[in-house]
């Protein structure tokens, strides 16, 4: 029986039908995935991450990449190019080495030993600078490169130079700068050219993310694209095309690249030769942002100079157009287009009028993005086809090529507007899907909402793989589904050699299949993998699934502990239960308090307030107490005086003054008692309260009151700074009073081993807002928790002493429920300080 090959693709990340732009990696995917379908070859992308990533978290992507054996694949496709951005060619080519003897084929990055495809990234960025110096007039040309160990950036950045120096042009060393192929960190660089007083024309970057980055930090100080500044960009990514500013670019054949390299194994697999190196040809793409105003003005300049003819050759544009579409992945039918050839040439004699207009209209109904950008470049090769008519014809060939162009043009505004519509339902679905893995109560109804929710996101295979030994070899299979709808799940999990990747005793995968292999990560450490088949026409996959998934999981796991939990706390209970009563109440009290806890955040923080309540409580009820004892002991000297005829008057008044103090002191123990019993119900009234203008200082009083006794206890000084007594903000009190205790807790945490623990709290008025701090003199945040201390199960308190919502919570109820912001400065050793900044409303 024939046995069907698999081949293993190397790639950082992966983003299938995930937005407007796939971008350089997910194209590179298609045409491989593509070929390998057509083959009936397997396909197993493992999406590991950059090799040696200077970011730890990043770097530990890498565990995906051990998982590669001559068991699971049996040759291997390595995206080095992307995979290589931080080391050297010689640490690519040992990292490619440990997989010998598998074939191996390299994609953008020439290595020793590997066959590659490749393309010529220094003609085509050499080809783009001149065209800016040329044509554009530009003196002064920025560089933003990749990473300096990138060799494709290296590659460009030659490029850039050499054109430099054709047109004698010096180029200045301080706009050559490296952004990691990231829109963020060129907006950095970039701010940081103008915040120095570079002066520069243009802007070079060597992908389109990084240009987009350049263009949105350029228009936000006000420079003009491209009148002031110019830039161009890199890949041709469709974000490219459909910016407020089109803009110039390089088009990639990348999904030829991934086609190609496909059919190179496939001939290594089977003992053939191959060459070392196939180059392809990549070509810019000139829009406005660098200044070419428009399609029909590009194809007026580059149109040749030929002798004049009375047509157009029908095979010479058809060649070109299939040449082309080859080169982009594109599946198109020649007779289609050669019948809005003919009806261009009965136009352009006069036989028809706006013929061609209107078949193109109907032809391009509901097509796809790649059709259209197609009929953008068909178009293109007739105008250039029409450039030695004579001039008559030529005008009239211009005309008709110009109003097709605003067909073409609505055509990719309608098809625009509908992926936005697709990609919104998918959002909305995608949020209700994030939404019922968190809340899944335990890992039996995780496991059924994902069966319930895979084939609506075109997932046809899952199988989900939580490691059971730190060197990763062992796996625990807790999910699978296969195309045939075979659904395993197993809260335990079942025990297997993780390298088989899915245990061949449960699941044997008879038909072709496509493969995407990812990490599942918990608080930055790899706990398993999942790996995931998609519908070849309408699945989707992203990172932000593989994060809704490692959410579920956690929550899962935690909601399935506490389950179990419940379950031993209820026999316990039934054991206590037949020993004795007390026990018994003093168990259902526990259990009451416990469901309070599990229930809200708010409860959670006021649970571990009890001692205080309890104290604030006893204390004026052990007044009343002794005042009540007095009054009985009162009321029965009373009781002796009114048969003694020798007392006076005055010991009666003096018997009232006793039994007026002691209701006095009754009254006041009563009066704190209330007060107290305020502020809880305050802590704990329904959320659905309704919205009020009220004194954040008032609120404040109440929660000083409700951990008054935790702050005592703990010998921690307190300070209260407020400038006024009114400060006026709009909202729910209760919710307020919640973010206040929330963070007023977590700085006693924060303080307690301290030797002289202190918080202060501050309210003052800034312009038309009320900002409260709360500050700490405890040991501050470690600087790699700062940017994760919002994030929803984010804690570093020991497992079970903490949800890791609290402060999501609390940012959530600043800004979504008040509209205020929140922020916090720290500094490791010297505390911490939250400022919540509010609307001011009287």
């Amino acid at each position: 029986m024939h046995k069907r090959l698999t081949v293993g693709l190397l790639i950082n990340d992966l983003g299938v039908r995930d937005d407007l732009d796939f971008g350089y990696q997910s194209l590179v995917w298609e045409g491989i995935d593509f070929e390998a379908r057509k083959r009936d070859i397997n396909l197993i992308s493992f999406l590991g991450g950059v090799i040696k990533h200077p970011i730890e978290y990043q770097r530990k992507r890498n565990v995906i990449y051990e998982h590669i054996n001559a068991g699971s694949v049996d040759g291997l496709i390595a995206v080095t190019t992307i995979l290589g951005n931080h080391i050297t060619r010689d640490e690519l080519i040992l990292f490619l080495k440990q997989y010998s003897p598998l074939p191996i084929v390299s994609i953008g990055v020439e290595l020793d030993g590997f066959p590659s495809v490749t393309i010529d990234n220094y003609s085509v960025m050499f080809e783009l600078v001149t065209h800016m110096i040329r044509y554009h007039n530009c003196k002064s040309l920025a560089f933003l490169g990749g990473t300096e160990k990138n060799l494709e950036s290296q590659e460009r950045l030659k490029g850039f130079l050499d054109a430099h120096v054709q047109a004698s042009l010096t180029y200045n060393p301080d706009l050559v700068r490296y952004a990691n192929f990231e829109d963020e960190t060129a907006c950095t660089v970039v701010e940081n050219w103008l915040s120095e007083k570079k002066q520069f024309d243009a802007i070079v970057a060597v992908n389109d993310l990084m240009a987009v980055g350049a263009i949105r930090t350029l228009e936000r100080h006000g420079i003009k694209v491209p009148e002031q500044v110019k830039v161009t960009g890199f890949d041709n990514i469709e974000l490219s095309r459909f910016l407020h500013i089109p803009m110039t670019t390089v088009m990639q054949p990348l999904f030829k690249m991934g086609v190609e390299s496909l059919c190179i194994l496939d001939k290594m697999m089977h003992g053939e030769q191959v060459d070392h190196s196939v180059r392809l040809q990549a070509f810019t793409v000139l829009r406005e942002s660098c200044g070419c105003k428009d399609t029909q003005i590009e194809i007026k300049a580059s149109a040749p100079e030929l002798p004049v003819k009375h047509s157009i050759n029908t095979n010479s544009v058809q060649s070109n157009l299939q040449n082309i579409a080859d080169q982009w992945g594109v599946s198109v039918d020649p007779a289609d287009f050669h019948m809005l050839i003919n009806c261009f040439k009965d136009d352009l004699q006069g036989d028809t009028r706006n013929t061609f207009e209107q078949s193109l209209t109907v032809y391009l109904r509901k097509r796809s993005y790649d059709i259209i950008s197609i009929c953008f470049e068909f178009v293109k090769l007739i105008y250039r086809e029409c450039s030695d008519l004579d001039n008559i014809k030529k005008v009239h060939a211009a005309s008709i090529c110009f109003k097709s162009m605003n067909v073409i043009k609505k055509a990719e505004i309608y098809e625009l507007g509908s992926r936005i519509l697709k990609m919104d339902k998918r959002s909305q679905f995608l949020q209700q899907f994030m939404n019922d893995l968190r809340s899944a109560d335990g890992i039996e109804q995780l496991l059924d909402d994902l069966e319930e929710n895979f084939l609506r996101i075109g997932i046809t295979g899952v199988y989900v793989v939580l490691y059971n030994n730190p060197d990763h070899t062992k796996g625990l299979f807790i999910l699978g589904k296969d195309r045939e709808n075979r659904f395993y799940k197993n809260k335990n999990g079942f025990l297997f050699d993780s390298w088989e990747l899915i245990p061949s005793s449960l699941y044997t995968i008879q038909h072709q299949y496509s493969l995407i292999l990812h990490s599942l990560f918990y608080k930055h450490e790899s706990i398993g993998y999942i790996l995931v088949e998609l519908d070849s026409k309408s699945g989707f996959f992203n990172n932000n699934f593989t994060a809704f998934l490692i959410s579920g999981i956690t929550n899962a796991f935690m909601s399935q502990e506490i389950m179990d939990s419940k379950a031993s706390l209820q026999m316990a209970n039934e054991e206590i239960t037949r020993n004795t009563e007390k026990l018994q109440n003093a168990y259902e009290l526990l259990r009451k308090n416990q469901e309070q806890l599990i229930a809200s955040e708010k409860i959670v923080a006021l649970g571990r307030l009890t001692a205080g309540i309890s104290h604030e409580i006893n204390t004026p009820l052990a007044s009343i107490a002794a005042s009540n004892r007095k009054l009985i002991s009162l009321a029965n000297e009373l009781s002796r005086c009114i048969t003694d005829p020798s007392i006076t008057v005055d010991d009666y008044r003096d018997i009232v003054a006793d039994i007026m103090k002691c209701t006095t002191l009754t009254d006041k123990s009563l009066s704190q008692i209330s007060e107290f019993v305020s502020c809880i119900r305050a802590h704990t009234r329904d959320a659905k309260e309704e919205k009020q203008s009220f004194n954040v200082l008032d609120k404040i009083r109440d929660v000083e009151l409700l951990i008054g006794f935790e702050l005592r206890s703990k010998k921690i000084t307190f300070t209260l700074d407020a400038a006024h007594k009114a400060h006026f903000i709009y909202g729910q009190p209760q919710k307020f009073t919640q973010v206040v205790t929330n963070l007023m807790t977590n700085a006693i945490d924060a303080v307690k081993n301290m030797a002289q623990p202190h918080i202060a709290l501050s309210i003052r008025h800034e312009s038309s807002f009320i900002i409260v701090s709360i500050k700490d003199n405890g040991s501050g945040i470690a600087p790699h928790n700062r940017m994760r201390i919002f994030d929803p199960l984010f804690t570093t308190k020991s497992f079970g002493t903490a949800t890791g919502m609290g402060l999501t919570v609390v940012h959530n109820i600043v800004t979504g429920e008040f509209g205020g912001t929140i922020d916090f400065v720290s500094e490791e050793g010297n505390g911490t300080t939250f400022i919540l900044k509010f609307p001011e409303r009287n």
